[in-house]
């Protein structure tokens, strides 16, 4: 039923983890996708070795979404290399650990505008080019933080549930274009990104597999299934949704993430 044959899409974030898994499924599935990400050189790799199994079909675009004169360039080169645009996915971030009182002035700066900001632009930039190619998907990728509170990480959690405001205004403003926005909320998933959590307090994240109905954390490919799932035909009535992937974590306390009942 997931089928994204001749669909053309960005994903932010896709040199690595959660963005690299979806694009790769979104290849499988039969779309054009562009790369994204602040390496150069490790979009060049992940390119070229995509390229190899879909040729024609993947392309890179590196920079930072925080900068919005690179957002306005990537969707018109994404448009432009592929004839339009049909799927964005939101998929990049920063994460500083840090309190909403205790976090510094330049971190939650720097968060608000990958996070947050960026996807505005993005948002904003595609638009136009989906509304004129008769409709699409926006799918932001937030976190269960952004429906829990976390006093670790509380200025992260704060910022991605901007996100989850961003996307229920999106589906309000765009619906009669046929453009859905909807949203996932991974909890804990098993990327570089997040090694901290798992590998440096293996007491803490015993724990969380303790307490977590599946037993573990999640992997980047079973999140990019959600993302396909949300950004296919399959889920053509539904926008404006966050979808939790979490295991079922956000049923449980969660002491690895410092949340609270």
């Amino acid at each position: 039923m997931i089928d994204l044959t001749g669909q053309r899409a960005i994903i932010t974030g896709s040199s690595r983890g959660i963005g690299l898994a979806v694009a790769e499924l979104f290849l499988e599935l039969g779309a054009s996708v562009v790369i994204t990400g602040r390496d150069v050189a490790r979009c060049t790799e992940v390119v070229a070795r995509l390229g190899d199994r879909h040729h024609g079909r993947v392309v890179g675009y590196p920079g930072d979404v925080g900068n919005k004169d690179y957002i306005d360039a990537l969707v018109e080169f994404s448009s432009t290399t592929w004839g339009g645009l049909d799927i964005v996915v939101g998929n990049a971030a920063v994460a500083k650990p840090g309190s909403v009182s205790s976090v510094s002035e330049a971190d939650f700066e720097e968060m608000l505008r990958c996070n947050l900001y960026g996807n505005v632009w993005l948002a904003r930039a595609a638009l136009p080019h989906m509304i004129d190619g008769g409709g699409g998907a926006i799918v932001l990728v937030s976190s269960i933080g952004a429906v829990r509170g976390a006093d670790r990480m509380g200025a992260y959690s704060l910022a991605k549930a901007a996100e989850l405001a961003l996307v229920r205004t999106l589906a309000v403003e765009n619906g009669r274009y046929a453009v859905r926005a909807n949203a996932v909320a991974p909890g804990l998933v098993g990327t570089s990104a997040a090694a901290g959590l798992w590998r440096d307090e293996p007491a803490r994240f015993a724990s969380f597999e303790a307490r977590n109905p599946t037993g573990r954390m999640a992997r980047p490919e079973e999140v990019a299934k959600s993302i396909a799932f949300l950004a296919s035909p399959a889920a053509s009535y539904i926008t404006g949704h966050t979808l939790v992937v979490d295991g079922g974590s956000s049923i449980t306390l969660d002491p690895l993430m410092g949340t609270h009942a």
